[in-house]
C-alpha cells in the first residue's frame, strides 16, 4: 500500500473516518475530500488524545468553520512535536503531500507507544483491518457467494472443527454493513468461521456477523471453559446444562477486570514514580503547573490501590457470595468525586502540555521515556478517561455469564447506568 492507502486504512481502523461505500481508484483524492473540512481531523485528535478538542463545528457550512476545524487539530499536534502543514493549503487543495506526510508520522509515533489502536501501517497486508481493494462494502451474497464457490479458504467451525474458539475483543468495531458484528473491547466473542484474508465471523449477544481478525485476541487454553467435543454455542446437545458454561466464562471476566484494573493501577503508580513525582522536584515548571499537569493523580492511584485489593478478596469467595457490583456501588461515590475532579482539571493539563511540550518531552527522555517522551506523558495522563470508558462493557459481560438470580446482579446493573453516566459528563 502506499501512504494514502495506508492512512486511509489507518483512519478506519481507529473509528473516525467512515469506509468508502465502493473501491476508489483514487485514495488520495477520496482522503484529501474527506479531511478538508476538519470534521475526520478532530475526531482522530480527540481519539488519540481525549479532551484535547476545545471547539469543533461537526457540520461545518462555511469557509471559517472548515478552517476553524483544521486549525484546532493542528494547534492539538503540537503536543507531538511534529511537522505540519497550512490549514489553507488542505482547504484549498494545495500542497496535500504535505498534508499526508504529517497523518504518516502521526501514525507512526502514536503507534510507537500504543496510542489510539494498532499501527496500520506496520503491519503486513495479511495482518491488516481490510486491504485496500477490499475497503468498500460487500453485500451478504457478495460475500455468501464467494464462500459457497470457494474463492476463500475457510473452516466453518460449527460444522467442521472439534473445538469452538472464543476470542476477547481488545478495540471497539462498530459495524459499517448489515452483515458485520459490532461490539466493545473487552467483549468475549464465539467464532463461527474464520478467514484468510482478515475477516472472520463469530456470535455475540445473541448476534451473528463478520469482525477484523486483528480487532481481537483469542482465549488462552487456561482461560477457556471445558466444553464437550460436539458442542457448539448456538445448538447445545438436548439436555446439555449451558449454566455450567456461563459459570465458566464468568469466572473468566472476572478475572480480566481484575487484571486489567491491576494493569490500569501499575501503569499509575509507574507514571508517578518513574516521571511525576522526580517532576515536582525538578525546576522545569511552575508549582502552579506542575500541579495543573497532575491534578488528582495522586489520589486516584491511591483509590485504584484499594480497589485491586477490595476485588481481589471478592474473587476469592465462593462465586454465590461474590459482591462485585455491590463493591462497585458502594465505592461509587469516592470514585465519581475523584474521576470528576480530574475531568475538571484536564484542560489546564493539556494547556501545560501544549505550552510547554519541548521541556517536558525532553524531562521524560531523560527519565527514560521512548521519544517522543511528550506522547509517553499525554498517554498516561489519558489513562483516567480510557479506564472509566471500559467498565460499562466489562460489567455488561459478567452480567451476561451469571445466573439470573444471582444476588449481585441488581448492583451489577447499578454500577453499569452509574459508569455509563459518569463516562458521557
Amino acid at each position: 500500500m502506499n501512504s494514502a492507502e495506508q492512512t486511509v486504512t489507518w483512519l478506519i481502523t481507529l473509528g473516525v473516518l467512515e469506509s468508502p461505500k465502493k473501491t476508489i481508484s483514487d485514495p488520495e483524492g477520496f482522503l484529501q475530500t474527506s479531511l478538508k473540512d476538519g470534521v475526520v481531523l478532530c475526531r482522530l485528535l480527540e481519539r488519540l488524545l481525549p479532551g484535547s478538542i476545545d471547539k469543533v463545528y461537526p457540520e461545518p457550512r462555511t469557509d471559517t468553520e472548515c478552517l476553524g476545524n483544521i486549525r484546532e487539530f493542528l494547534r492539538g499536534c503540537s503536543a507531538f512535536n511534529l511537522e505540519t502543514f497550512d490549514a489553507n493549503d488542505l482547504y484549498q487543495g494545495q500542497n496535500f503531500n504535505k498534508v499526508l506526510n504529517s497523518l504518516v508520522l502521526l501514525n507512526k509515533v502514536t503507534a510507537d507507544i500504543g496510542l489510539g489502536s494498532d499501527s496500520v501501517c506496520s503491519r503486513s497486508s495479511s495482518h491488516r483491518i481490510k486491504s485496500f481493494d477490499s475497503l468498500g462494502s460487500q453485500s451478504v451474497l457478495s460475500r455468501s457467494s464467494k464462500l459457497l464457490q470457494s474463492q476463500y479458504r475457510s473452516l466453518d467451525m460449527t460444522e467442521n472443527s472439534n473445538h469452538h474458539m472464543v476470542v476477547r475483543a481488545k478495540f471497539n468495531f462498530q459495524q459499517t454493513n448489515e452483515d458485520e458484528l459490532s461490539f466493545n473491547k473487552g467483549d468475549i466473542i464465539h467464532v463461527t468461521r474464520q478467514e484468510d484474508g482478515g475477516w472472520w465471523e463469530g456470535t455475540h449477544s445473541g448476534k451473528t456477523g463478520w469482525f477484523p481478525s486483528n480487532y481481537v485476541r483469542e482465549v488462552k487454553s487456561s482461560e477457556k471453559p471445558v466444553s464437550p467435543k460436539s458442542t457448539t454455542l448456538k445448538s447445545p446437545p438436548k439436555g446439555f446444562d449451558t449454566s455450567a458454561i456461563n459459570k465458566s466464562y464468568y469466572n473468566v471476566v472476572l478475572q480480566n477486570i481484575l487484571e486489567t484494573e491491576s494493569e490500569y493501577s501499575k501503569e499509575l503508580q509507574d507514571m508517578l514514580s518513574n516521571y511525576l513525582r522526580h517532576l515536582q522536584t525538578s525546576e522545569k515548571l511552575s508549582p502552579t503547573n506542575i500541579s495543573y499537569l497532575m491534578g488528582n493523580l495522586e489520589e486516584i492511584c491511591a483509590f485504584q490501590q484499594m480497589l485491586v485489593q477490595s476485588l481481589e478478596e471478592c474473587t476469592k469467595l465462593p462465586e454465590g457470595q461474590q459482591r462485585v457490583g455491590g463493591c462497585f456501588v458502594n465505592l461509587m461515590p469516592q470514585i465519581k468525586s475523584l474521576y470528576l475532579a480530574y475531568c475538571a482539571n484536564h484542560p489546564s493539563a493539556v494547556n501545560v502540555l501544549t505550552q510547554h511540550s519541548e521541556e517536558l518531552g525532553e524531562f521524560m527522555e531523560m527519565k527514560g521515556a521512548n521519544s517522543p517522551g511528550i506522547l509517553v506523558l499525554t498517554t498516561g495522563l489519558s489513562k483516567p478517561f480510557m479506564r472509566l470508558d471500559k467498565y460499562p462493557t466489562l460489567l455488561k459481560e459478567l452480567e451476561r455469564h451469571m445466573e439470573d438470580y444471582h444476588p449481585d446482579r441488581p448492583d451489577i446493573q447499578k454500577s453499569m447506568t452509574a459508569f455509563k453516566n459518569l463516562s458521557v459528563r
